[in-house]
């Protein structure tokens, strides 16, 4: 049987080597064939999307956008919104210092989570329906002003741009101030014990105000803090997009890398957006504290204590504009005081960027994937 066993393998080898090389590369024509179907499928798959993306936004300049808008609106609008109403509470209550301590974020979340116990869940979100008619009015009118007073570029000088961008700054805030003034009243509010306030005791009747004439500070007053906050913004977005491209590059939006798809040049825009709005809200936190004291101003609320979340107090602080109410805090709460809520503003970001590490890794899993399907 062992001879027996021993022929018939001979016998089969000799079949092979007679019949050719052809009879053995079957199944490695087969590998190769598997393979390169992959590469194909994976590259006509990335081709298909990058042309589903032109044909439904345009360009990729205009789908970085659509994320942007998108993660604005689900992230910042929805999903952390909480931590920016803590903020504005924090805020506008003057009755407490503030000492540097590695601790604030875990007390603001215990603030937080008394609110919630002696309010509902739904005070965590307390103003949002006001908020989300500013963000819409916001660039609807920005929008409509840039189309009616547009310009070509070609015979203007740069002195006539500046004042064309001051000028429909300053319409701009004008027209949103009510939403902003109401905006805040309706954040700070208690929602068990409050004072109920209409639109028009709240916002409408304010420009009809007067210098001296009422505790509300009058829009003419505040036209000019509004404006100096959103030029501010604006000028450190600049800035700081002008860093990243020198600096960092590769972080940077404005110039992605020449074989990166849509997708990631969308998330280098989402990450440009997120740094550039870090930075700015961070140097501008004293004057958005400024700005939040005057607008609630003279109004009857009732807000929560922060430091505890259980009770409410009564804010009454009169200040006559904004180097006032300047001098009027770093008197009585110190030079932390414009920085009041700031623990908030890191949870918040925080919680965003961590989403944004979970986006990019993803991402970065799907592009490994395609190079090593393109590899093979």
């Amino acid at each position: 049987r062992g001879d027996r066993g021993m022929s018939n393998k001979l016998f089969r080898e000799r079949e092979a080597v007679i019949a050719g090389p052809s009879s053995l590369k079957p199944p490695q024509l087969g590998a190769q064939t598997k393979t390169s179907e992959a590469t194909l499928e994976s590259q006509l798959g990335i081709q298909n999307f990058n042309e589903r993306i032109e044909r439904w936004f345009g360009s990729t300049q205009q789908f970085s956008d659509r994320v942007i808008r998108g993660w604005k609106l689900c992230i910042v609008d929805c999903l952390t919104f909480p931590y920016t109403v803590f903020c504005r509470q924090c805020q506008v209550y003057p009755h407490y210092r503030v000492s540097p301590s590695p601790l604030a974020p875990l007390r603001s979340i215990i603030a937080l989570h008394h609110i919630a116990h002696a309010q509902g869940i739904h005070a965590w979100w307390r103003g949002w329906n006001r908020h989300m008619v500013l963000q819409i009015v916001h660039p609807l009118v920005d929008t409509l002003l840039d189309r009616m007073w547009g310009s070509d570029g070609k015979d203007s000088t740069h002195l006539w741009s500046i004042a064309r961008y001051l000028t429909l700054r300053s319409v701009l805030c004008a027209i949103t101030m009510p939403l902003v003034s109401y905006t805040y009243l309706e954040m700070v509010q208690n929602t068990s014990h409050r004072v109920h306030t209409s639109f028009m005791e709240a916002a409408l009747q304010r420009p009809l105000l007067l210098a001296g004439t009422s505790q509300q500070l009058p829009f003419s007053l505040l036209l000019g803090p509004t404006v100096l906050h959103s030029v501010a913004c604006d000028a450190i977005g600049h800035l700081v997009r002008r860093g990243l491209s020198k600096f960092a590059p590769g972080l940077s939006s404005s110039a992605p890398p020449s074989n990166s798809g849509p997708l990631r040049t969308a998330m280098l825009a989402l990450s440009t957006s997120l740094c550039t709005s870090f930075v700015a809200n961070t140097f501008l936190y004293p004057l958005q504290t400024v700005l939040v004291r005057l607008y609630c101003q003279g109004m009857p609320m009732l807000v929560d204590n922060v430091q505890s979340g259980t009770e409410v107090t009564y804010v009454k602080e009169i200040s006559r504009g904004l180097v006032d109410c300047i001098r009027v805090i770093w008197e009585g709460e110190g030079p932390l005081g414009f920085y009041k809520g700031y623990s908030s503003l890191l949870l918040q970001y925080a919680v965003q960027g961590l989403l944004l590490a979970l986006l990019w890794r993803l991402v970065r899993m799907q592009e490994r994937r395609s190079r090593g399907n393109q590899g093979e």
